[in-house]
């Protein structure tokens, strides 16, 4: 789970929301750090300048917020995440093409 406290003193929080991944445009800048095991990560603590438009997701509603979206409305936003990149569509597509290997 994604779990995101807007700044907020403990009486303004709104509640807690359900929510979606927002897509925000940064100024890119990364600050090296060090996790608890020792090993290199990067954080993003560039400034966020732009909210991109949610593509229509296959498998949410879009009355869903998006996590962005829940933080401006003093929210505490909990999105689950999964990992898997890969893109189904594409998938398909590569295989109506006649390109499965």
């Amino acid at each position: 789970l994604n779990v995101n406290v807007p700044p907020l003193p403990l009486s303004e929080i709104a509640g807690v929301k359900i929510t979606r991944q927002g897509i925000r445009r940064y100024i890119e800048t990364f600050e090296k750090r060090t996790d608890p095991r020792g090993k290199t990560y990067y954080w993003l603590v560039g400034e966020a300048i732009e909210d991109i438009e949610q593509p229509d997701h296959l498998h949410l509603p879009p009355e869903i917020p998006t996590d962005v979206q829940a933080i401006r409305d003093r929210y505490i936003s909990v999105t689950p995440l999964q990992y898997n990149l890969t893109d189904a569509a594409a998938v398909y597509d590569l295989q109506e093409h006649g390109l499965g290997i």
